[in-house]
């Protein structure tokens, strides 16, 4: 098993709600401050960004972002802080949850799960109605509204991808 995956299980009993709920901004900004996780708005970032300073982590973030980035984002930045990727002497994190680097995957991911989580994938797949189509359809009727279509499909199917190597990684259940 990837050793990603075996994080995601490790976050999934430390982090309550992890990959079993959506978590809105606010959701997100409270695990973080019970991670003693300081969370800042900061209009000079793109997204958010995560940084490690006097012996705190630190991640800033874009209070205009729209919900859907938002959570992709803050969640990328808490996957960099629970996957180990923020340390005192390491550079700043840049929210990228569509990179190509491993570390930047891994991140994420943790993000992916925050957005729409595994067992709202499982249920699909369970009753069979598990596609791009429905993936798309429950995120854009149950979370956030009218989301532009293509950047949604496109993060729809990164979604489906890591349901799909998840539930090659564990037993089935959810």
């Amino acid at each position: 098993m990837s050793s990603i995956y075996r994080e995601i299980f490790d976050l999934e009993k430390n982090w309550h709600g992890f990959n079993k709920n959506p978590f809105s901004k606010t959701d997100l900004i409270e695990l973080a401050e019970r991670n003693n996780i300081v969370v800042l708005k900061d209009h000079s970032v793109k997204n958010a960004c995560v940084f490690h300073y006097e012996k705190r982590k630190v991640v800033l973030y874009n209070p205009h972002l729209p919900e859907i980035d938002f959570a992709l984002s803050l969640g990328h930045e808490l996957g960099h802080i629970g996957l180990g990727h923020v340390t005192p002497h390491s550079e700043p994190l840049h929210a990228n949850y569509l990179s190509n680097s491993s570390m930047e995957k891994d991140a994420g991911i943790i993000g992916f799960l925050f957005w729409a989580p595994t067992t709202d994938l499982y249920r699909m797949d369970r009753d069979g109605r598990l596609n791009i189509e429905e993936i798309y359809n429950h995120c854009r009727n149950h979370r956030y509204g009218d989301v532009e279509g293509v950047d949604l499909e496109k993060l729809c199917k990164s979604r489906l991808r890591i349901y799909n190597a998840l539930k090659r990684s564990r037993r089935p259940h959810f």
